[in-house]
């Protein structure tokens, strides 16, 4: 791709090259302090390390270089011909596996509707007997992504402890209110219970009461036609 001026956009230099140029010129500006002649070589050292220390490499990358770590840089760099290709990392790149992409949406289908962390579902289907790598899964989605999937997680699970606070809270306010409801219908039934009793008992007595007063005037209506019997006998004699 060019530039709007024709000349080629500057080249992106990786981290690793970064690097190996800062300490290319930190030695180079140890050998420059030393053929001066100035401080010890100590003290040069650690003053040219506190320089170069903290330097951006790219990528979020930042130089970490202690005074110890510059010396054995130094003896190294200045026993080798004083050559860039000292500090070049010793370590190849690992190509990174790739993740199944379907098997990226059933995990995150399943974390949405469970509520469960990826470690927890990936832990239940090795136990199962998939051989499935937490560290790839993760590696697999943008940080970011992975950020909101989490934090999606973790709001369906406050939602649904919230859902179940409010059922249980609703439980117990329903289950006061029919206890309450059948105290009243009990405490109406009693009452009507204790009414209906009250009126049995003031039948009965009224009805006592009208027996007791039949049953008088069967006794004083006998007394009365046995007396009339008696003097129909005296007359006859």
């Amino acid at each position: 791709m060019m530039t709007r001026n024709g000349a080629a956009p500057p080249r992106r230099i990786p981290w690793q090259e970064r690097r190996s140029q800062l300490l290319q010129r930190a030695c180079e500006l140890v050998a420059q302090e030393v053929q001066l002649g100035g401080n010890g070589l100590l003290k040069i050292i650690d003053s040219v390390a506190k320089k170069f220390s903290g330097s951006e490499l790219g990528s979020g990358r930042r130089l970490a270089l202690a005074p110890k770590t510059l010396q054995q840089w130094w003896y190294l760099w200045n026993a080798n011909g004083r050559t860039q290709s000292v500090f070049a990392l010793k370590y190849k790149t690992v190509e990174r596996r790739k993740t199944d992409p379907l098997l990226l949406r059933l995990l995150i289908e399943e974390a949405l509707q469970t509520g469960a962390s990826l470690a927890e579902i990936v832990g239940n289907l090795n136990n199962a007997g998939a051989k499935i790598s937490l560290q790839d899964v993760r590696a697999a989605f943008p940080r970011g992504d992975l950020r909101k999937l989490e934090r999606s997680r973790r709001e369906l699970t406050e939602y649904r402890l919230q859902l179940e606070k409010n059922f249980t809270n609703a439980s117990a306010k329903w289950r006061r209110v029919v206890l309450k409801q059948r105290t009243a219908t009990l405490r109406k039934i009693l009452n009507k219970d204790a009414a209906l009793e009250r009126r049995i008992l003031r039948q009965r007595d009224q009805l006592q009461r009208k027996f007791l007063q039949a049953d008088a005037r069967a006794v004083r209506r006998r007394e009365r036609i046995q007396r009339e019997l008696f003097s129909r006998i005296e007359d006859a004699k």
